[in-house]
């Protein structure tokens, strides 16, 4: 299905305007709920796919067909942020999603999603599951008419796929790479050219860095950048993934969807996004754990950047932390709340000091 086609479905599907068959297919019998959940992902993206598709056959199963879930995914060319909109005007009930999609309407939901030297995967879930994290995220999101819940960890990955090695603590000036939120503007102050990501996912990106049009550039961990071409077309691993050591993505609900669901049927939803927020991220980190080993054997090892280049990335992180959250309250108690979890379980996120 192409991108317009995917959105114009979506679209009359929340207008209630399908043709008569497909309308009936998405009536429900009484007592019964059938929501329309759209992935944020490509399918070349099998990770994350399997493991909603996964999550959605369990919902089923497990509540004997009270709730149903009709998955799509989004074709190429439909952004995240166009995921999240299409949720938020009743085109779909709920999304899987990074939590960046919507920081252009809530500043303060970068920090869930991961941001530079911050918490790492287990660091999240220390913060989200035991130090108070969703209870705030659900304090962020209400406002917006969604339920958020973490569900599956895509990091910690590797800072870039580089076309060349990197030296000393300028080693980023006239770079050319794709970033996004406060990865770019850290990126943009340490003399970066930062660019969007290509439409087209990881054989865009690949491509565009055999032609040089990048110089290097990360997407989804090393299972699926293997998978895409980007260390056979910039064969220069560079880590550690500091824009995003942690990096959660979430499930996104209506809050009208939800709040219709019999009690017995939230509770087992909600029981189902934990154990697909544990299942997801153990599957991707031992995927990319794999797919690391076997680009090493191959040549593509990950190399450290210098120690001077990582201590500039620090201190300009937290410039662009305090200025994001200078300019918004919520952003100021959200990242205090992060910052927070991270002195108390820092020793739970990777080693990122030089």
């Amino acid at each position: 299905m192409h991108r317009r086609d995917f959105l114009r479905a979506l679209a009359l599907a929340g207008a209630g305007t399908l043709l008569a068959p497909a309308a009936r297919a998405l009536t429900p019998p009484p007592g019964r709920a059938r929501w329309r959940m759209v992935l944020a992902w490509p399918a070349e993206l099998e990770l994350y796919t399997a493991g909603v598709f996964r999550f959605a056959r369990q919902v089923s199963l497990l509540t004997e067909s009270r709730l149903a879930l009709d998955v799509r995914v989004a074709p190429a060319g439909v952004s995240q942020a166009e995921v999240a909109a299409m949720v938020l005007a009743g085109q779909a009930d709920c999304a899987h999603l990074d939590a960046w999609a919507l920081a252009d309407r809530v500043p303060a939901l970068e920090w869930f999603g991961g941001v530079p030297f911050g918490l790492g995967p287990r660091g999240l879930d220390a913060w989200l599951y035991q130090l108070g994290g969703q209870e705030l995220l659900k304090e962020v999101l209400l406002p917006l008419g969604l339920y958020g819940r973490p569900m599956g960890d895509a990091g910690p990955g590797v800072f870039a796929w580089s076309r060349r090695p990197l030296a000393g603590p300028q080693g980023l000036e006239g770079l050319v790479l794709p970033a996004r939120g406060l990865a770019a503007e850290v990126l943009a102050r340490a003399g970066a050219a930062v660019r969007p990501e290509p439409v087209g996912g990881g054989a865009a990106l690949a491509q565009a860095l055999a032609r040089g049009e990048l110089d290097a550039a990360a997407w989804h961990g090393a299972h699926h950048e293997a998978a895409a071409g980007l260390p056979a077309a910039a064969p220069h691993g560079l880590g550690p993934g500091w824009q995003a050591p942690g990096r959660r993505m979430l499930l996104v609900v209506r809050r009208e969807s939800y709040e219709a669901l019999p009690a017995v049927v939230r509770k087992i939803f909600d029981a189902m996004v934990v154990q697909a927020d544990h299942e997801l991220s153990v599957a991707v980190a031992t995927a990319n754990a794999r797919a690391l080993e076997a680009l090493a054997g191959a040549g593509h090892a990950v190399t450290p950047l210098p120690p001077a280049l990582l201590q500039r990335l620090r201190a300009l992180a937290g410039a662009v932390a305090d200025d994001r959250a200078g300019q918004d309250a919520l952003a100021a108690r959200v990242r205090a709340a992060h910052d927070a979890a991270l002195r108390t379980v820092g020793a739970l996120g990777p080693p990122l000091a030089p």
